[in-house]
């Protein structure tokens, strides 16, 4: 592409903790393509979700917007149409626009359509469903109202679309540069994929935090816990590595802006506690890594 607009692409695994990587300091996990992004870009050390809660934060990324300005203040409703998106604001300057997986803001039941149209907030090629996490099983929609079942570990056929995608766009006649945005499912429950990935780390070897209660069973749940979903950002960062592989491949990374973020983080047995929906450091406290060669490095 000969164009002077970047391609943008976001990557948005969905409840990842800030200290899921090798690059904060994790001593444990291995994350060596999320480390590239960090070495090559900028990893902010201090971002945090405006919301801990997954359709509050995607309606604030689609918008620019605080929850309260943009209406969605809990999980499973429908964004409020009529407002300023990204993808309209990208497409509206010569953008191709791309989704890829969990949408999540169309309030619609588990694997549901997101139809074409307004709905879709202005991308135009889309692969996806309403929502759910079913990682070994995903259904999702593709140009049609057709649902496709996947045998494949999610993430992975997401990744397959994503490129599809950007090759696309590579090929466009007019050289329009592309925004894709991928959001992935894992490590947010259900703790489910291949076992290479999900017994990658032993419980024995993964350290807790000290504001895990100190009682045995508490502190060993949460060990198991943090292995498996470890093992799931394993497989995230697997994946960025291939998006940053095509990237190399077709020489389009020095143009191309790549931003990791997650809505929020998962409590991981810190107090007591699992999940998000609270405003302790670990449910708020989120990855946010840019990567652009031709303007900056690390």
């Amino acid at each position: 592409m000969g164009q002077s607009l970047p391609n943008v692409i976001i990557i948005y695994p969905d409840q990842m903790r800030a200290d899921a990587m090798s690059c904060a300091g994790n001593k444990r996990i291995k994350t060596p393509n999320i480390d590239r992004l960090a070495c090559e870009g900028i990893r902010f050390t201090h971002a945090y979700t405006t919301f801990p809660l997954c359709c509050p934060f995607r309606a604030s990324v689609m918008t620019g917007k605080y929850a309260h300005a943009h209406g969605m203040l809990a999980n499973h409703y429908p964004i409020p149409l009529g407002q300023e998106f990204i993808a309209e604001i990208m497409r509206n300057a010569g953008y191709q626009t791309g989704y890829v997986g969990k949408w999540h803001l169309n309030g619609g039941k588990k694997n549901d359509l997101v139809p074409p149209g307004p709905e879709r907030l202005g991308f135009e090629y889309f692969v996806g469903f309403s929502r759910g996490h079913n990682y070994m099983r995903s259904i999702y929609y593709r140009n049609t109202d057709q649902p496709y079942t996947s045998q494949r570990y999610e993430p992975d056929y997401q990744t397959d679309h994503l490129i599809e995608f950007m090759e696309q766009c590579r090929q466009d006649p007019a050289g329009r540069p592309f925004f894709g945005m991928i959001c992935y499912g894992p490590p947010h429950v259900p703790m489910i994929a291949p076992p290479n990935w999900l017994n990658l780390y032993s419980p024995d070897e993964v350290p807790i935090r000290d504001n895990t209660p100190q009682d045995v069973e508490a502190q060993a749940k949460a060990r198991r816990f943090l292995a498996k979903y470890y093992g799931l950002v394993a497989n995230v960062d697997h994946n960025i590595g291939r998006i940053l592989d095509w990237l190399d491949y077709r020489k389009l990374a020095d143009n191309t802006i790549v931003i990791l973020v997650s809505d929020h983080g998962d409590m991981a047995g810190e107090h007591g506690r699992y999940g998000k929906k609270t405003y302790y450091e670990a449910a708020m406290h989120v990855p946010f890594l840019v990567r652009y060669p031709r303007r900056f490095s690390g």
